[in-house]
């Protein structure tokens, strides 16, 4: 069951960027400097890789999609 109020647009990948942050040896205040920093960029990577996919055209065929691609 999800959380009141909990974000569920999206994985916030926490568990994964902490894992990461340990394996490069950052640990104390810098772990949660860099963790917040990371926290924010792979957000936005996601959210433009979400706003890529949805403004993407789209074909009725493959077809359609080589004839366009022709130069």
């Amino acid at each position: 069951m999800h959380e009141q109020g909990k974000n569920t647009k999206h994985h916030d990948f926490s568990e994964e960027i902490l894992s990461d942050l340990i394996e490069e040896g950052y640990y104390g205040e810098e772990l949660k400097k860099k963790f917040a920093e990371r926290k924010v960029m792979i957000a936005s990577a996601v959210d433009n890789l979400i706003e890529e996919a949805r403004s993407s055209k789209s074909y009725e065929s493959f077809e359609d999609m080589l004839e366009e691609e022709k130069w």
